[in-house]
């Protein structure tokens, strides 16, 4: 009997975890709108299940600098755009057109990254599929 019940147990805790393998909702963003901002990399986090990194923007005349956190695709997607976990590194300016939170706070789902100092374009699987249904 103590076979079946570590199997049944095993098989349960399985079940239980298969809605951890689904992907989460972007539900948070507002989908419809895009922001374009200009900063710097603050810091840079290649890792799954999604990159992020956080943008702090110039601060405007009488205001303190601003944080954005920028959420993108995991490792794997991105190297099929050409990024490598080195493509972002704190302090390179850059402008990011992203889906804003829409609840306001400062936080996107990026869509493309431009780097100010090279003008090289970092596109993800958004932009990709944007600008597929474009031309």
């Amino acid at each position: 009997m103590a076979p079946r019940l570590a199997f049944g147990s095993f098989f349960a805790a399985v079940l239980m975890a298969l809605p951890s393998l689904a992907h989460h909702s972007y539900a948070a963003y507002d989908l419809i709108q895009t922001r374009t901002l200009k900063g710097t990399v603050e810091k840079f986090k290649w890792s799954n299940p999604h990159s992020t990194f956080t943008l702090v923007l110039e601060p405007g005349a009488l205001g303190d600098p601003v944080k954005w956190n920028i959420i993108t695709s995991s490792p794997a997607i991105l190297k099929r755009f050409g990024w490598t976990h080195d493509s972002l590194k704190p302090g390179d300016r850059v402008s990011v057109v992203c889906n804003p939170m829409s609840d306001g706070s400062h936080g996107g789902r990026l869509h493309t990254v431009v780097l100010l100092d090279t003008g090289q374009v970092l596109r993800t699987k958004l932009s990709a599929d944007a600008e597929s249904k474009i031309e």
